[in-house]
């Protein structure tokens, strides 16, 4: 399990992205069929602000060793803290985990491109 809380951010910026392994009692799991979706919100059981899958926002970027990242994207989130978590779905038994979570603060720009 891993808990990632971000750095500030600012609104109409560049979020990096972020790099993961997903581990299990510190053993590598394969995602192989897995199914992953984040959700970004100000209040945790509020609408989300920004939603995240597999192909959208996700990259698997080597299934055996475990690895998976969230991409890149522009902030157009509204200045607040948000929460975030992933929520793995398992294949064939499709049992739901999360496995990582966090927040995200974003503060507002001051200057515009």
């Amino acid at each position: 399990m891993i808990n990632k809380n971000f750095k500030e951010q600012f609104k109409g910026t560049t979020f990096d992205g972020a790099e993961f392994t997903f581990k299990i009692n510190g053993v590598v799991q394969s995602l192989a069929g897995f199914q992953l979706k984040c959700e970004f919100k100000k209040v945790k059981t509020g609408i989300s602000a920004k939603t995240l899958t597999i192909g959208n926002g996700i990259t698997i970027t080597d299934a055996a060793a475990g690895k998976f990242k969230i991409d890149a994207f522009k902030i157009e989130l509204e200045p607040a803290l948000y929460h975030y978590d992933i929520l793995f779905t398992w294949p064939v038994t499709n049992r739901d985990k999360i496995y990582v979570w966090g927040t995200l603060p974003v503060t507002q720009n001051v200057t515009n491109k």
